[in-house]
C-alpha cells in the first residue's frame, strides 16, 4: 500500500472486502500517521429478512430486520474509521434497502456531502444487470458496476447513458476474477492440496478460452493482456477510476506502466467486437 501511495495512487476500496477488519487493519497499519490526501470508499448494503417457507427442523439464520437508525450509525461509525486518512466515499448497493427508505437514505447521504462529512457517494449496480438510474439523471450520481474485457454486459448501457457525463462510473473486477492478469492460474494450477479433485477441464475451457481470443491485443509483446485490461476501461471517457485487486509486489511495476504501453486503438477493440454498436446500427 505504501508502494502504491508513492506512486501517486489515493483511492483505496474497502467497500466489499473479505474481511472488512483485516482491510481496515492493513490500511491503517500502512498509514499509521494518518497523513491525510487519502480517498477511502466504503460499502452501505442492508439485507431486508426473508421469511421464506416454514420447513420442519431448526429454524435456518436470517438476517436481523431491517433498522435504518443501525444502518446509519455503522456507517458514520466507519467514516469516523477513515476520517483521519483523508476523505470517505460511499458505494450505496440500493437494491438491499427497503423500498420505504430508498428516498430517505438518499437524502441522508446528500446531506453527509454537504455537511462535509463525506466526499461522495455512488449507486452500487451488481453484476450483469443495467446499472441504477441516479435520481437527477447521469450528472447528478456515479454509479460503481463491474466491467472488464470479459464481463462487457452492461458496456452498451453504460456508453449510451453516460456519453455526455465524463467520469461518471466507477470500474469494479476489471481483470474479471484474475482471468486477466493471470492470478487465476495460480491458485487451481499450483497451490492444489494433494488430495484435492483433478482439474475440470472443462470448466477450464470455459474460463480461458475466451482470454485466449484476446491475444490480439498483446500482439509483439507490445503490452501485457493486464495493461490491456486496464487501458480498455480507460479508454472509454466516463470511466472516473478503476478499482484494481491490490497487485502482487512483483506485479506492480507492470500496472503502473499501463499508461506508457502503446494505447488500443479503435481498430483493435473492433477487430475483437470490444466497442458497442452505434444506437440504430
Amino acid at each position: 500500500m505504501q508502494r502504491a501511495r508513492e506512486s501517486g495512487v489515493t483511492t483505496f476500496d474497502l467497500s466489499r472486502p473479505r474481511s472488512l477488519p483485516r482491510a481496515t487493519q492493513l490500511l491503517r497499519t500502512a498509514f499509521p500517521e494518518g497523513r491525510g490526501g487519502l480517498l477511502v470508499i466504503i460499502g452501505l448494503s442492508a439485507e431486508e429478512p426473508d421469511p421464506g417457507p416454514s420447513r420442519p427442523g431448526p429454524a435456518p439464520a436470517r438476517p436481523p430486520p431491517y433498522r435504518e437508525e443501525d444502518v446509519r450509525s455503522a456507517t458514520v461509525e466507519r467514516v469516523s474509521q477513515f476520517a483521519p486518512l483523508g476523505s470517505v466515499f460511499v458505494d450505496w448497493d440500493q437494491s438491499r434497502t427497503p423500498s420505504d427508505a430508498l428516498g430517505r437514505t438518499r437524502d441522508w447521504l446528500d446531506s453527509l456531502v454537504e455537511r462535509d462529512t463525506l466526499a461522495g457517494w455512488s449507486l452500487h449496480g451488481r453484476p450483469g444487470e443495467d446499472p441504477p438510474v441516479p435520481r437527477g439523471g447521469p450528472s447528478a450520481r456515479p454509479v460503481s458496476v463491474e466491467l472488464s474485457l470479459l464481463d462487457r454486459r452492461v458496456l452498451g448501457s453504460l456508453a449510451a447513458r453516460f456519453a455526455e457525463t465524463p467520469g461518471g462510473v466507477l470500474v469494479r473486477n476489471p481483470f474479471a476474477d484474475g482471468r486477466l492478469d493471470g492470478s487465476r492460474f495460480s491458485a487451481p494450477l499450483f497451490d492444489r492440496d494433494p488430495t484435492a479433485s483433478p482439474i475440470n477441464l472443462r470448466s477450464l475451457h470455459a474460463d480461458f478460452d475466451p482470454v485466449l481470443r484476446l491475444g490480439p491485443l498483446t500482439r509483439n509483446h507490445r503490452r501485457t493482456l493486464a495493461q490491456a485490461a486496464l487501458q480498455y476501461l480507460l479508454y472509454w471517457p466516463w470511466v472516473a477510476t478503476v478499482l484494481l485487486p491490490l497487485p502482487a509486489p512483483e506485479r506492480w511495476e507492470e500496472i503502473r506502466k499501463t499508461a506508457s504501453a502503446p494505447p488500443l486503438d479503435i481498430a483493435e477493440l473492433r477487430e475483437l467486437n470490444l466497442v458497442p454498436e452505434p444506437p440504430g446500427s
